[in-house]
């Protein structure tokens, strides 16, 4: 059950994703303290990377669905069989509400190209006024928690905007990082103290509560605190910095965008011969491998340094910013 939720691995993606973002601006930043966010660049940039692989594993979550009927098998969970075709435009347009998801773990990517247009102003908001953005952090849990505004997308948002303080800590070396993996392991109990009490809103309208929720504010203060071990306790660093694993993490978004069909093919197929953990397992090593594969031939032409990604780039630029300029929004805007 453990290996086939893997909710809180979502959370630390958020973090991560925070991190990735405003780590070569905010070091840029510290060294310079005269940087130009540039918008048109931002954005572009971010469409290139994610859209592409991710419009690949939507159509290859509907071929399998296609071929798991065509061969009167049963279709994993990690699959909807029902996918109409509203159903995938609204998925390619990034449009979540009311749609039926090709697969249950695509609603972070949602979430996350929301949160690209915010990102600026967050950013913004933490190097001009970071007690102000202190203050935003608290009003997005209360929010949360308790008013009509809740949403995923707020529950969720603290790890993305942790993201970013980690980065900015760790390019300064904040003195905090001295205590990370001890503060790791407090936030750690918070959140296990925590679980039982957590929910998050479904679709339906519905809530989910207990464990394996990515809403728990304990878990978003876990993973901050361990990207800042990361980057200051040497054992955890050098763990980090093992190729086989940095090589599976620069596969990650490949391998989170086909894990759970597959997990949950060899979950509901191989349980009774092998038992739970077993097949549970040999479902991670086989998301894992067809990450690799996926990453190889479909995600890799579009990340940096690929002749393709360096041609698609300037192209999107100019489109971007034109229709920033028609909207009255600045290509860019020093920080």
């Amino acid at each position: 059950m453990i290996l086939s939720q893997g909710a809180h691995g979502v959370d630390l993606f958020f973090v991560i994703s925070g991190f990735c973002l405003s780590y070569p601006t905010l070091a840029a930043h510290r060294k310079a303290c005269d940087v130009r966010f540039q918008l048109d660049r931002f954005f572009a940039k971010r469409l290139v990377r994610i859209v592409p692989p991710y419009y690949a594993a939507l159509l290859s979550c509907i071929l399998a669905v296609w071929i798991f009927k065509a061969s009167h098998m049963h279709v994993p969970l990690g699959l909807d069989p029902n996918q109409s075709w509203a159903d995938v435009l609204f998925q390619a347009l990034f449009w979540d509400h009311g749609a039926h998801l090709a697969t249950p773990s695509f609603w972070t990517l949602f979430v996350e190209f929301r949160w690209y247009a915010l990102f600026p102003l967050l950013l913004t908001l933490w190097l001009r006024a970071p007690r102000a953005y202190g203050l935003l952090l608290f009003a997005v849990v209360v929010a949360y928690h308790w008013t009509r505004a809740r949403s995923i997308d707020l529950g969720v948002l603290p790890a993305f905007m942790l993201g970013i303080v980690a980065a900015d800590f760790h390019i300064i070396e904040h003195p905090i990082r001295k205590y990370a993996p001890i503060l790791t392991a407090a936030a750690f109990d918070i959140a296990l103290l925590l679980e039982p009490f957590s929910s998050t809103p479904l679709p339906d309208g519905s809530e989910k509560y207990g464990f394996y929720t990515p809403a728990n504010i304990g878990w978003h203060f876990t993973c901050f605190f361990f990207m800042l071990s990361a980057g200051a306790w040497a054992p955890l660093r050098s763990l980090l910095a093992w190729r086989p694993l940095a090589f599976i993490g620069g596969a990650s978004y490949s391998i989170y965008l086909l894990q759970q069909p597959i997990v949950s093919f060899f979950d509901e197929n191989l349980v009774g011969a092998l038992g739970a953990l077993p097949a549970s397992a040999l479902g991670c090593a086989a998301s894992v491998l067809g990450g690799i594969v996926f990453w190889f031939a479909i995600e890799r032409p579009f990340c940096h340094g690929h002749p393709i990604y360096a041609r698609l780039i300037p192209m999107l630029r100019d489109k971007i910013g034109s229709l920033l300029e028609i909207a009255g929004i600045p290509r860019g805007f020093r920080l």
